[in-house]
């Protein structure tokens, strides 16, 4: 794999509060990778360890093979927490942002007149942070974040306050990044934006990874005890088939779920003989479901 970023036993500790534990994967260049799991978990500890903010207690980061990891000219960064400046026009803040990421004083106007059009803000510029809906004022941290057209974008929740078309917007601004040479690096709590944009992801819970790897692989690892049947006759018949869940029932389409007992061909003769069946597979499941599983598993029994 050629990686844009390599994290290597990352450990990262806040008095008694282990945030990261030796975390270790790689991040592919050229796409958008998924950084996930739940509140707690370590992802914005890592995000800010990637920039720089933060130094590992142990272990270390190489970005295109480079250990330092403090390249503020090469990552744009886009935080949870909105840290603009309220009371600043547009345009004086993306002039003061630009300057201090080392855009060419001679091209700061022409990237936010291009900018600004490419999220869609135009006559905006004059108008203060503070008046701008919440909405608005994710697009210009977007926008902050790709003045100085950085090699690698680190988006942490960057569809926060976003309506639907901005949303779709977001999402089309950094396919568009890939295109240009960029990795881009999301976390994000929408398993659903996760799983159209990323092809490769990492699941952290409680500061270690869990799963890392394509989101088809781990959609094959994590499908196995799900079903898709296509059928004629009553599904009632089948209810009591031993370690079989119906989970959905559409349109003579079942969609099953297994326990660790049943076995597929065991399922697959019994499910012949109640009803009519012309088609069945392995349902690959959601990464919604992949996250609910995984996480779950790991949480306190109380």
């Amino acid at each position: 794999m050629d990686a844009a970023i390599q994290i290597d036993g990352v450990t990262k500790r806040f008095r008694n509060t282990l945030a990261l534990d030796r975390v270790s994967f790689t991040v592919p260049r050229q796409e958008i990778f998924g950084l996930l799991g739940p509140n707690g978990a370590g992802k914005t500890t890592l995000m800010r360890i990637l920039i720089g903010i933060f130094a590992p207690d142990e272990g270390c980061v190489n970005v295109y093979g480079d250990r330092s990891i403090r390249l503020k000219e090469r990552i744009g960064y886009l935080p949870e927490d909105r840290g603009l400046y309220q009371k600043m026009k547009v345009y004086d803040l993306l002039h003061y942002c630009a300057a201090i990421k080392g855009v060419p004083r001679i091209e700061i106007d022409s990237r936010i007149e291009e900018g600004i059009k490419r999220i869609e803000l135009t006559g905006e510029l004059n108008q203060k942070i503070q008046e701008l809906s919440k909405g608005n004022q994710q697009r210009i941290q977007l926008l902050i974040a790709l003045l100085h057209k950085p090699d690698i974008l680190v988006l942490d929740e960057p569809f926060t306050s976003l309506d639907p078309i901005g949303v779709d917007r977001m999402k089309q601004i950094l396919n568009e990044e890939v295109e240009r040479g960029a990795t881009v690096i999301i976390s994000t709590h929408r398993m659903e934006d996760a799983e159209q944009l990323c092809k490769s992801l990492t699941l952290i819970h409680r500061g270690r990874v869990i799963r890392h790897g394509t989101l088809n692989s781990i959609q094959q690892e994590e499908g196995q005890d799900r079903l898709i049947v296509e059928y004629q006759g009553d599904s009632k018949s089948i209810q009591s088939i031993p370690g079989v869940a119906i989970e959905d029932n559409q349109d003579h389409r079942l969609r099953l779920r297994l326990n660790g007992d049943a076995s597929i061909p065991d399922v697959i003769r019994e499910l012949s003989t109640r009803l009519d069946v012309y088609n069945i597979v392995k349902a690959a499941p959601t990464l919604h479901d992949i996250f609910v599983r995984l996480v779950g598993n790991q949480e306190d029994p109380s």
